[in-house]
């Protein structure tokens, strides 16, 4: 199975690499069989002039010298334009690889990507790129150019001792299964130390975290987290210290066993010889012995980097057959007529064993606004992804725009129609005015659409504090990028969320980060300005409630009362409990500054 399952990868790497650069691929193989062909004839030519040398005519040896010159400049071309092709199509096969795998991940299912496990192996496959580039196709080409020149070597020596031959073929599979053994150790280190390897990267880069730079500062982190480093740090490193000394100890003994060799297979030679022992047979025996050698570690080698690559390489390819959206069917959605139902629907997270949502009904007409309330952990903005279309593989009961199931839609053209704020939004090492324009890139030149909606997120003061109005860069990625505050990044958020000017609004804690006073402006604004628009919002501060026209409570992944601000405060209730206890605050507030 094992072996069907990468003859399968690698036809279809092979099919990459000839749909990428056809003509490139065909240059490479071709200077792949020609350059160890030269190189096995310059043997023959260096046992030539070995034996010129030992009375032959000097217009003879000059032109000997010349042929084995010219092989020899001839070699070094090759390899320079071996080199230079490599150089490029390692560019193309990185840049094809990378674009392909996100492309994916622009249609992958967001559920799949929220799961742990599946996210694990998309950065593997990230990490792994690089080695199933121009690097496999590398190993597997020096494979073909060492089995062209170990067999050549073997031709020219063939009226040699037939000992020696036996010899030189037994070092080399020696040589070889011994180092494979070496590759197998250093594999198995890989596979049982690779969860520590992610924890030591990880503990490391919490130094270099300027967000939690502060934190670790204030809690004097740096011992705890420095102590954590050292331990899975000597855990991963110890053993490839050890490896790598026994890899040197094999280094020096094939070294001696090379010397030695020699000397046993000149022994034979002279034995054999006698004094018909030339001296280009000397020369030529002697430099096969060093290309042989060198053939086989580059065989191992090659074939190491062959047997790790295709341990993931089958990774890569799973990733890209995973399930996408269907982007492209369905009916097109032009705007909200009637209204949203969500009927009966159960949800799960792919590898929980518990729902998340359970047989969730309510309705939402359009142009109303409406508040989604609950604890942490209620499953609000897991209802919200599944209103979005982002998770559509329901357990139970469907959600509905119009009337028509939401996989019945095309989803593009529903999220044309759609602006959401995320809790977790993006703050992009753009532009503010970039930052704000993405939200519609096709109204990126409508500069009142853009002024509307600063106005809307109450972000006029924002621009007016950075030094280049709206073409500040933003965040501290990159140089003279400008890191704002919290409630300046919601607002820019907020803002991208009124550029998009859609018929359906999501927003999701939307003022947590920002003050009071400028909460209650933008929620002002925010009512105003969507009067016929339906909006929705996820919130934990109550106050807000009491303008929208209707109360989801959620507890538990279940429905708990539906109802507006005055009807659940006017009876025994989740949410009177969870407002009350807010209004606390307050109070207990006024009643100490008194």
């Amino acid at each position: 199975m094992k072996i069907k399952e990468n003859l399968a990868c690698a036809i279809k790497i092979i099919r990459i690499y000839r749909s990428v650069s056809p003509v490139g691929l065909l240059w490479i193989i071709l200077l792949s069989i020609f350059i160890p062909l030269l190189q096995s004839l310059m043997l023959v030519y260096t046992e030539k002039v070995g034996d010129s040398l030992a009375g032959g005519r000097a217009n003879v040896i000059i032109f000997l010298l010349f042929i084995q010159s010219g092989l020899y400049c001839l070699t070094q071309l090759f390899l320079l334009a071996n080199n230079m092709i490599e150089n490029k199509l390692n560019l193309k096969y990185n840049f094809h690889l990378n674009t392909s795998l996100k492309e994916k991940l622009s249609k992958i299912k967001i559920a799949l990507l929220d799961d742990t496990e599946m996210h694990n192996r998309i950065v593997t496959v990230q990490h792994i790129i690089p080695q199933i580039g121009v690097s496999l196709l590398s190993s597997i080409l020096t494979l073909l150019q060492t089995t062209i020149s170990i067999l050549g070597m073997i031709y020219i020596l063939r009226n040699i001792h037939f000992s020696i031959l036996i010899l030189l073929v037994l070092f080399s599979l020696v040589n070889i299964l011994i180092s494979n053994i070496f590759n197998k150790v250093q594999m198995n280190i890989y596979n049982t130390t690779s969860e520590d390897m992610r924890k030591k990267e990880y503990y490391s880069q919490l130094f270099f975290n300027r967000e939690l730079m502060s934190e670790s500062r204030m809690f004097q982190l740096h011992k705890f987290f420095l102590k954590k480093w050292e331990a899975v740090f000597w855990k991963v490193e110890t053993p490839n210290v050890k490896l790598m000394n026994r890899r040197s100890v094999l280094a020096s003994s094939i070294q001696i066993s090379i010397n030695l060799l020699q000397l046993v297979m000149l022994i034979i030679l002279v034995n054999t010889s006698g004094s018909a022992l030339s001296v280009g047979t000397f020369i030529l025996l002697t430099q096969a012995i060093l290309q042989i050698q060198g053939r086989a570690n580059e065989l191992v080698a090659s074939l190491s980097h062959i047997h790790q690559t295709f341990t993931f390489l089958p990774l890569y390819f799973e990733v890209l057959n995973l399930p996408e959206e269907e982007q492209d069917q369905g009916r097109e959605f032009s705007e909200l007529k009637e209204g949203i139902v969500v009927s009966n629907l159960s949800f799960k997270y792919i590898n929980s064993s518990s729902r998340i949502l359970e047989d969730v009904t309510f309705s939402i007409k359009k142009g109303e606004r409406v508040a989604i309330v609950g604890h942490n952990g209620s499953g609000k903005t897991t209802l919200v992804k599944c209103m979005l279309g982002l998770y559509d593989e329901f357990l139970e009961g469907s959600i509905y725009y119009d009337g028509l199931s939401i996989s019945d839609y095309n989803k593009d053209t529903l999220r044309n129609k759609i602006a959401v704020l995320f809790q977790n939004y993006g703050k992009y090492p753009l532009s503010f005015k970039e930052n704000v324009i993405i939200g519609d890139l096709k109204n990126r030149d409508n500069e009142d659409l853009y002024n509307q909606a600063l106005k809307s997120s109450n972000s006029c003061s924002t621009i007016s504090s950075l030094p280049n109005g709206s073409n500040t860069s933003l965040g501290p990625e990159f140089n003279k990028g400008i890191d704002m505050s919290g409630g300046q990044w919601q607002k820019t958020a907020l803002a991208r969320v009124y550029f998009r000017d859609a018929d359906i609004v999501f927003l999701d804690e939307p003022t947590s980060a920002i003050d009071p006073v400028s909460e209650n402006e933008i929620y002002k604004h925010f009512f105003g300005i969507s009067k016929g628009k339906t909006s929705i919002i996820l919130t934990h501060r109550l106050g807000m409630c009491k303008w929208v026209d209707k109360i989801i409570v959620l507890e538990k992944g279940r429905i708990k009362e539906i109802g507006t601000h005055n009807e659940l405060l006017n009876k025994e209730s989740l949410y009177r409990e969870m407002f009350l206890a807010q209004s606390e605050w307050y109070i207990a507030e006024e009643n100490m500054v008194e």
